[in-house]
């Protein structure tokens, strides 16, 4: 991995144990991004940087543990079948409330780019209400969460190539001109301020 992927990875991660994220995050970057859209590439400091703007279901925290971001928790009726339960109140950065048919439509618009072999395991995703989803396997997938914490949720109804990234994280994308300049702003209604990091940071 590129030593400025990692700096912008522990960054990321540093801000995710603080109350608080910056009023303003500015990044330099050794390599430009290569898109706006979370799933169409899967690419390290793209990733690195976008997933400020957006979240997964699940992430990692600074010691490499699976934690809750999105849904705040899950369980497995049985060994093909996981159920996800969102956080109440997200608000993606357009003020659209987080809901259950999103992560649908995210995992299924993820299953067919290129980050479709994250999701390679999964046969159905559906929403069973408002802040319930149900993904069942095709067989048994232990390591299912680790795959999840790499696919963004973006809003349903997000067009096929993304250039107006909306998120539910902490940094909403102030500038970006191409190989010049990207700037990221604090989101004013980040569910994860005022209050202790759902990361389990020591």
């Amino acid at each position: 991995m590129k030593r400025t992927a990692l700096i912008l990875i522990a960054a990321a991660m540093l801000m995710g144990c603080s109350h608080r994220p910056p009023q303003r995050l500015t990044l330099a970057l050794e390599d430009d991004i290569v898109s706006l859209d979370p799933h169409a590439y899967d690419d390290e400091v793209t990733s690195s940087v976008l997933f400020n703007i957006y979240q997964g279901l699940v992430g990692f925290d600074p010691r490499m543990r699976i934690v809750p971001l999105l849904a705040e928790r899950w369980e497995n009726p049985n060994d093909l079948t996981w159920r996800f339960f969102l956080r109440p109140g997200i608000e993606f950065h357009d003020g659209r409330e987080l809901q259950a048919e999103d992560v649908v439509f995210s995992l299924e618009r993820a299953r067919g780019g290129r980050l479709g072999h994250y999701l390679s395991a999964i046969g159905q995703v559906r929403a069973l209400d408002s802040r319930t989803v149900e993904v069942v396997t095709k067989e048994p997938s232990p390591i299912l969460l680790n795959k999840l914490s790499f696919v963004a949720i973006v809003p349903r109804g997000s067009p096929d190539t993304i250039r107006h990234p909306v998120g539910t994280g902490p940094y909403v994308l102030s500038e970006y001109r191409l190989r010049e300049r990207l700037v990221l702003k604090s989101f004013s209604g980040y569910w994860g301020s005022g209050r202790r990091s759902q990361r389990r940071c020591t």
